[in-house]
């Protein structure tokens, strides 16, 4: 018997993230990450949705968008992540079994002050997991992202960042 379908209102924001099960590596190479972001934009035509940032990290991913519609979110999710298994299995032969811990999670964020923590949040990853030096400087990441990535994925956030955005993203979060 199939799963039911997650309820997502259309117009509200998201933070949606998945991990691998039991910490399996999701992104092994730049090609892996690569892939990836090329499945985001790809699923861009499956649903309508708009996506306001990322970060993709070897066994884990964030994503934050806003479905257009009510069935948009579970509509481009699943296409994502069932073609990506599909895709990940297909490149490594010995891969058996659950790639993801289970369905992604995703909690709708409320605009303003929230959707802005969330994306400072989530821009940092690379800082707090000791990657990268500086946030910009981790490609796969919508603050680190090749320009033509940026523009083919990610759309304008519905509410301004703070000036000096890189160096707030930069500077560490209190708890």
């Amino acid at each position: 018997m199939p799963r039911t379908a997650r309820a997502a209102v259309g117009g509200v924001i998201y933070h949606v993230y998945n991990s691998g099960k039991n910490g399996r590596t999701l992104f092994r190479t730049p090609e892996d990450f690569q892939a990836y972001l090329d499945l985001l934009i790809e699923g861009k035509s499956m649903a309508s949705i708009e996506i306001y940032g990322f970060c993709l990290m070897p066994n884990y991913w964030h994503i934050i968008l806003r479905p257009r519609g009510k069935s948009d979110l579970s509509k481009y999710m699943s296409w994502v992540a069932n073609t990506h298994v599909k895709r990940h299995q297909a490149r490594n032969k010995r891969s058996k079994g659950s790639l993801y811990k289970g369905r992604y999670e995703s909690l709708p964020v409320q605009q303003g002050g929230d959707l802005i923590d969330l994306l400072r949040y989530i821009e940092s990853v690379p800082l707090r997991a000791r990657v990268a030096k500086n946030a910009g400087d981790w490609t796969w990441s919508s603050l680190g992202c090749d320009k033509k990535i940026a523009r083919q994925l990610l759309s304008s956030l519905p509410v301004q960042r703070p000036d000096r955005w890189k160096a707030l993203v930069n500077k560490p979060m209190e708890k």
